[in-house]
């Protein structure tokens, strides 16, 4: 659920769902977006909009429903199973580039 009634313009809007494409590729799962000014649409789990609701055109700023199907998934994806390994794995290799740092004399 999101609001983009502060985004004054079209991109604004646009740029604000790229991030849900992507948790949809991330997770590998269907996303359903539901926007009460911005963009309502149902997401793949390839990142693809398959639907968006649309009124006169339009998709921001109208009112509608929007139908279509999803098909749950119970598979885990490797960041779904592991969300912070990056973290941990930049962290350790900071710290190891912090120690041999220390000990290199130029």
């Amino acid at each position: 659920i999101t609001n983009d009634a502060w985004f004054k313009g079209y991109p604004q809007v646009i740029q604000h769902l790229q991030p849900a494409v992507f948790r949809a590729i991330e997770e590998r799962r269907y996303l359903l977006r539901v926007a009460n000014t911005g963009i309502t649409c149902i997401i793949s789990p390839q990142g693809k909009i398959e639907k968006a609701l649309r009124v006169n055109n339009k998709k921001i700023f109208v009112e509608g429903l929007l139908n279509g199907k999803i098909f749950p998934s119970q598979d885990k994806t490797f960041y779904s199973q592991w969300p912070d390994i990056f973290i941990y794995i930049g962290g350790i290799l900071g710290l190891v580039l912090l120690i041999f740092d220390k000990k290199i004399k130029f």
